[in-house]
């Protein structure tokens, strides 16, 4: 199955590197978009990612202060938790002033984004 445009754009971001939370909202266009809906296609490209098996993920309780912390599960529903945990108020700051996620592609995601179909997407 294809990915949705804001899950490949996401994943596309992610290809180039690991990225928090905090990074990846600052990488994706935003302008006259207001914040909240920005997280939540951000949330939403990202369930997308984990719910096909193509990132993992670190919750980042005070980033760079303590050690990141493994989910029990690599699961969508474990990773709308951590959000929670870490944007309940919304994606706002620096990742170094509070908690974040830090996200990783698969070998998986690298792989699907080759693919032929995504050429539509691409600008």
């Amino acid at each position: 199955m294809m990915l949705s445009r804001a899950a490949y754009e996401v994943g596309s971001v992610l290809v180039a590197g690991a990225a928090t939370v905090h990074e990846l909202k600052a990488s994706v266009a935003t302008a006259g978009v207001s914040a909240t809906e920005v997280d939540g296609w951000l949330l939403g490209a990202l369930l997308e990612l984990v719910a096909s098996g193509y990132v993992t993920f670190l919750f980042e309780p005070r980033y760079g202060d303590l050690p990141p912390i493994r989910p029990a599960a690599m699961t969508p529903t474990e990773f709308e938790s951590l959000w929670g945990r870490a944007f309940g108020q919304g994606v706002r700051g620096e990742p170094e002033s509070s908690s974040t996620v830090f996200v990783e592609c698969t070998d998986g995601l690298v792989a699907e984004l080759q693919k032929e179909d995504y050429s539509r997407y691409q600008s």
